[in-house]
């Protein structure tokens, strides 16, 4: 059997409660998405995805990439104070260096170009936002690998309580439209911040280690040519979809984003939950095996959700969100193909920072700039929105063929990825052939739609050689620890 049972069982509490830190604060998200999408228009969502993409750019340079450092040898380092403290004081210095110097620069770069969108007040209030985001880099990382995992759970929560409940305040309540959910975001920010320089300061030593600094940079300066590209490409996507459509569709595209964030609930869980481990036992001679039976565990859980949330997108849509997004639904379908990919794309990119060939993720980001660059200039006058869902398909998968060929695979022989890809072709065939039961009508076509999903989850215990006994003792099982959780 792929996927072992004793290893299921390793999701335990722990993945739980990242389950409900990520569930939870987009699970409000989604509530509220009825009252945005009437509220907020199209043009004013394509503000934000400009400004977000524009601040990425602030939080790559303050961080320098310590972050990959800090979680590739947190294991190793005795001292976690001083580890702690000089990855934690470092970025937090560079944070205020970095935005105070785009206080300067960026309003005269803003003038200058004649921006559809302008300095004031979005742009700043975004600078803020990634401001204390920065902050939050290290803090949340040692919670994840000092196994704080409650601190984690209430920091996410609470954080997207006062987030919301301060964004339905100002949009709802004061009328403030996209502008009220940048306030919420600074305010919340703020506050979490703060608790967090406490928390941090509780946890490592007031002063910068030279020696391991030096350490620490030698390791992530090369990944941060990476990581600025990687950030370039989503700016220049932005860029490019506005041109070749509309700021209206680059706001329905966002929309889209967000929307599919629902498959990174399940995903994005159980690779948190092992992640730290990974890293931890990249060393011992038992890792191969590890690592297979996690890829594994991702693949069938992102895979289930997004044939679930693939089939019945249109039908979320029709509930939760205004006439003017309606066209959304398939670009999110679409994206559900890009989500499988990410799963072998990000437990590649592991390996590769595990194995140290970070120059890697460099010409993997360059390609994918590329590649998203050529569809959005070339593909998307011709084919319009309906190629917005392919693109994150394609420059997925381009990623994962350079990380996929860079990888030493000597001692990974027994990890496959043939019949991942396989399951992936399974999920866009029988998207695609959803569609033809909405000629049927509402109720008829969802029938239908359950009849598919049942099907493909029946394929999918097979393929993998799960037991459906052991599946449902382990659905028990998590119920019970989730009742003792809450």
């Amino acid at each position: 059997m792929d996927v072992k049972n004793n290893t299921i069982k390793n999701l335990g509490r722990e993945s739980i409660l990242y389950f409900l830190s990520l569930v939870l604060p987009k699970a409000i998200n989604f509530l509220l998405l009825p009252l945005y999408s009437n509220l907020i228009d199209p043009d004013e969502y394509a503000i934000m995805a400009y400004t977000q993409k524009i601040s990425a750019f602030t939080v790559i340079i303050a961080s320098l990439c310590l972050n990959f450092f800090y979680m590739r040898y947190y294991a190793q380092v005795n001292d976690k104070k001083k580890l702690n403290g000089t990855a934690f004081w470092f970025m937090f210095l560079m944070n205020i260096a970095v935005t105070l110097l785009c206080f300067l620069v960026l309003p005269i770069v803003f003038k200058s170009t004649n921006s559809v969108v302008k300095f004031f007040p979005y742009m700043l209030l975004e600078l803020i936002i990634a401001f204390f985001t920065t902050i939050e880099f290290i803090p949340i990382r040692t919670m994840r690998m000092s196994g704080e995992v409650k601190f984690y759970f209430v920091r996410a929560v609470f954080r997207s309580l006062l987030g919301n409940g301060l964004g339905v305040l100002f949009v709802a309540g004061l009328g403030m439209g996209i502008l009220g959910r940048y306030l919420a975001e600074a305010i919340s920010g703020g506050v979490f911040a703060t608790a967090l320089v406490i928390y941090m300061i509780q946890r490592s030593y007031f002063r910068i280690d030279k020696n391991l600094l030096k350490e620490g940079l030698k390791f992530s300066l090369p990944i941060l040519p990476s990581a600025l590209v990687e950030v370039t490409t989503p700016l220049i996507t932005t860029i490019l979809i506005e041109r070749a459509l509309s700021m209206t569709e680059l706001g329905i595209y966002s929309m889209g984003m967000s929307l599919s964030q629902v498959v990174f609930l399940v995903t994005g869980s159980v690779s948190m939950t092992f992640e730290p481990e990974l890293y931890r036992k990249s060393a011992q001679a038992d890792f191969p095996e590890y690592a297979r039976k996690i890829k594994n565990i991702n693949m069938v859980f992102v895979a289930w959700f997004a044939i679930g949330c693939g089939l019945f997108v249109r039908e979320v849509v029709l509930l939760v969100l205004s006439e003017k997004y309606f066209s959304v639904w398939p670009i999110v379908q679409i994206m559900m193909i890009s989500y499988c990919i990410n799963v072998l794309k990000g437990f590649y990119n592991q390996l590769i920072i595990i194995q140290g060939k970070t120059k890697a993720l460099t010409v993997a980001n360059v390609i994918n700039f590329v590649v998203s660059a050529a569809i959005c200039y070339f593909l998307l006058p011709l084919f319009g929105e309906n190629m917005l869902g392919w693109l994150a398909s394609i420059t997925s998968f381009a990623m994962f063929l350079v990380y996929y060929t860079v990888t030493d695979k000597s001692n990974y022989r027994t990890i496959r990825v043939s019949r991942d890809f396989f399951v992936i072709g399974i999920i866009g065939v029988l998207l695609y052939a959803s569609r033809i039961t909405h000629a049927a009508g509402v109720w008829p076509s969802i029938g239908l739609k359950l009849i598919i999903f049942a099907a493909f989850t029946i394929i999918l215990m097979l393929i993998y050689g799960l037991n459906p006994k052991i599946i449902i003792g382990e659905i028990r099982n998590v119920r019970k620890s989730m009742s003792k959780v809450i």
